[in-house]
């Protein structure tokens, strides 16, 4: 794209965004019911009762509605990432951040977290351990403040803890998250699974995105389907889901859910059953919840995008990775003629790298760390860092 259409679209989405951070002021009335149901919903207190299984003292200091992510997606991770880490959330009731908190995602976050008043603190209050600030440089009421970014133009500073991606909102709100040890335990039967739409109209190549393109989704899907073709196990209503669960299929088992859907309560348990899972691109950009998810559980990930993890996934220690078509089919290949003792030795780097990188207390140790200058939101989003020379 030409340099001046660039900045042309860069304004106009900046543009954009500062029409949505300040249409509050003219939704007044409905960002004020929005704290009025979040304060009765959490018992309206000034600070946060004690809960059992909560150790350190968190406070949100957020004004900017950039912090949401798709749908609140963003804002409910980072929530529950300190709630699963051992953290007791407040948060400063700001209109501008509340404009949005109706949505259910972002509802569900709010409801883990209570309202802040600085004139109630009572007598004897203690300072947070940590505030998390989009505004604030240092707050009186922690004894550490770390900026919160969602800037996406510049590349990852040293100092910036990148946050991680996350699973579906509906995972963490179900408990699902605690269960892990349970689906890593469980019996592989399936060879390599996907699951999830994969028409050609809706995840064609999103060319916005431009930090790298990977094979579109409906692509990948195609051709591991290609490749497997004689063996391919598809999977298109309960029955057939029943019966394949108890058997081994030592091929690609496959489940469009333009065609079925089963319910989302199983989600987690068809990704326990196999041994790899192809991490198809998503829409928008390459991450997708599906492969943080596969990789809770111990399920081996083939993708295309292992450096937009951080740190970047490892070919043959975490995962299975491939650069184009030609890569895929090699991949293929790879995955239908992998012995058991290979497998095992990949799941557990799998499972090694979710316990040090994306799980609650990887990620709150790692907030805790004094190294750690500013905490990023959208780190899949920004430019890749250039290498040292």
């Amino acid at each position: 794209m030409p340099r001046p259409l660039v900045n042309l679209r860069h304004f106009g989405l900046t543009l954009e965004r500062s029409f949505k951070q300040h249409r509050w002021l003219w939704r007044y009335a409905h960002c004020k019911r929005v704290f009025d149901s979040w304060s009765e919903r959490t018992g309206g207190d000034a600070v946060a009762t004690s809960r059992p299984d909560a150790t350190r003292r968190c406070l949100l200091d957020l004004r900017r509605i950039a912090s949401d992510g798709e749908q609140g997606r963003r804002f409910h991770a980072l929530v529950m990432l300190l709630r699963r880490g051992g953290y007791e959330l407040s948060m400063v009731p700001r209109l501008a951040f509340l404009q949005t908190g109706h949505r259910t995602f972002k509802a569900n976050a709010l409801s883990q977290t209570r309202p802040f008043f600085e004139d109630q603190l009572p007598a004897d209050f203690c300072p947070f351990d940590l505030c998390l600030s989009d505004g604030a440089a240092a707050h009186r009421y922690a004894r550490r403040t770390l900026p919160v970014l969602t800037g996406t133009q510049k590349p990852l500073q040293p100092g910036d803890l990148a946050m991680p991606y996350s699973f579906f909102p509906a995972i963490w709100d179900h408990g699902e998250d605690q269960r892990f040890e349970d689906y890593r335990s469980r019996a592989r039967v399936w060879r390599i699974f996907f699951g999830g739409h994969c028409s050609e109209a809706s995840y064609r190549r999103i060319n916005k995105y431009t930090r790298l393109q990977p094979v579109e989704r409906h692509r990948v899907v195609h051709e591991v389907n290609r490749y497997f073709y004689d063996s391919t196990l598809w999977i298109d209503c309960d029955e057939q889901l029943e019966s394949a669960q108890r058997q081994r299929h030592e091929s690609f088992v496959m489940i469009d859910n333009a065609v079925y859907r089963p319910d989302a309560s199983r989600w987690l348990g068809l990704l326990a059953q196999s041994d790899f899972f192809l991490a198809a691109p998503g829409c928008d950009y390459p991450l997708s919840h599906n492969a943080i998810e596969a990789i809770a559980v111990g399920t081996i990930p083939v993708l295309e995008y292992d450096s937009l993890f951080t740190p970047p996934l490892s070919d043959g220690e975490n995962c299975i990775t491939y650069q184009g078509i030609d890569g895929l089919r090699r991949a293929a290949a790879r995955i239908e003629t992998m012995d058991e003792r290979q497998i095992i030795k990949l799941r557990r780097g799998v499972i090694d790298y979710y316990e040090s990188h994306l799980s609650p207390a990887a990620f709150c140790r790692n907030l805790e760390n004094q190294s750690t200058k500013r905490l990023h939101l959208f780190p899949y989003l920004t430019p890749a860092a250039k290498q040292a020379a």
